[in-house]
């Protein structure tokens, strides 16, 4: 099977005039194969705190783009699962650690979001398909009120199995992977999708017409989503809040 490391080889091997990705995993697979060729990111989370860029005004090397502000997604994650299940005490965080995104964002729930949000949160590692019946044993037995999960490349690849096994649980879901929601998980909420892809674009086009990405600032999303997946809903039994419902942006029926 190629590997990410093995496709971004090969893409840097074309010499591109500008690269347009995204996910953690890809760009950090890219920055590994070249410092030179311009690297637009659509979506990647931590780009400072990943390492990708110097900071947010000034990238300052041949990568920038626009993130998707997971720090700020996850605590409204955290307030969405609270409506939906008031009392809530106990969430697991499925997330990859060989994704430096994600990586980061579980490490900042569990140590920063927890305390403050009064709710215990475990992390359940997932990095490839072979671990994915341990994961699986370890929230069966570990038994928490609902699963935040990470839209990484591994755990996507893995939804449907996860999804079921969630619905079997009787385990609320949320992602930051709108296509997660769309294949059985409960929620997803998110940057607009479009308007990521939409700036990258842009920025593309920019780069194409002579400007550095070191001068192009990182840009943050200005639209988020809700998605909920209603049919998963009642499978699950709950009474979705219509409170919440009214919120929606899309309700999967």
């Amino acid at each position: 099977m190629t590997t990410t490391i093995e496709f971004a080889a090969e893409l840097v091997a074309l010499n591109p005039e500008v690269i347009l990705c995204s996910n953690s995993q890809v760009l950090e697979a890219l920055r590994q194969r070249t410092a030179t060729i311009p690297i637009v990111f659509a979506g990647v989370s931590h780009p400072v705190e990943a390492g990708f860029v110097k900071s947010m005004a000034r990238p300052g090397g041949n990568i920038t783009g626009i993130t998707n502000l997971l720090d700020v997604v996850i605590e409204k994650h955290i307030e969405l699962l609270k409506e939906l299940k008031p009392g809530l005490e106990k969430i697991a965080v499925l997330w990859s650690p060989g994704n430096a995104g994600s990586a980061i964002g579980a490490k900042w729930m569990m140590e920063s979001v927890a305390p403050r949000s009064g709710i215990k949160i475990s992390g359940v590692p997932l990095d490839s398909s072979d671990e994915l019946a341990a994961a699986l044993s370890t929230l069966a037995r570990e038994r928490p009120q609902a699963l935040h999960v990470h839209p990484t490349p591994a755990i996507a690849a893995r939804r449907a199995e996860i999804a079921a096994f969630a619905i079997e649980q009787r385990l609320p879901t949320i992602s930051g992977g709108r296509h997660l929601a769309r294949d059985g998980l409960l929620m997803f909420y998110g940057a607009d999708e479009t308007q990521l892809w939409r700036v990258g674009a842009t920025y593309v086009d920019r780069i194409l017409r002579g400007a550095k990405p070191a001068d192009l600032p990182v840009q943050a999303p200005t639209k988020h989503e809700l998605v909920i997946n209603l049919k998963t809903a009642k499978t699950l039994g709950l009474t979705i809040p219509p409170t919440l419902l009214a919120r929606a942006d899309e309700v999967i029926e």
